[in-house]
């Protein structure tokens, strides 16, 4: 049986949730960098879990910045990748530990609770900020998007 070690909620999704991500900081240097689709697989306070066709790399000292919209809001989150998972088909799943300080955090985790109950009612509609079929949205992306990140 596995532990789960995390220290806020996690609300897992139906159908994947799009964003784009660009590299944000790297080391000390703020940097800016292209943007990419990835989308999201669940989303808490404290991180989230994406699915990219690239590959990235596993350090805490890049920071990446996730831009999405939930309950019609806008929302940017920065993070770095604490694991990488390869998957078929030149696919990688990634685990993002949030970087953000409490204020940040409290607006995010009141609006993830809002998108949490409307998740748990019925009642939220998935409009076109939500992907079923990954393997497809990354084929007919490609031609928009950089080569690599870094």
């Amino acid at each position: 049986m596995q532990i789960d070690r995390r220290k806020y909620f996690r609300i897992q999704l139906k159908h994947y949730l799009k964003c784009m991500m660009s590299v944000s900081i790297i080391g000390e240097k703020f940097v800016d960098t292209e943007k990419t689709n990835a989308l999201i697989e669940n989303i808490g306070p404290g991180g989230l879990k994406i699915l990219s066709d690239l590959m990235l790399p596993v350090k805490p000292d890049v920071i990446f910045s996730f831009d999405t919209k939930i309950l019609g809001e806008n929302i940017e989150v920065l993070g770095h990748i604490v694991w990488q998972q390869e998957l078929p088909g030149g696919m990688y799943q990634y685990g993002v530990k949030m970087v953000t300080d409490e204020a940040s955090r409290d607006v995010l985790t009141k609006l993830l609770m809002k998108f949490a109950a409307r998740l748990r009612q019925g009642s939220f509609p998935y409009d076109d900020s939500f992907v079923e079929d990954y393997a497809q949205f990354f084929r007919e992306n490609k031609k928009n998007k950089p080569y690599n990140l870094l």
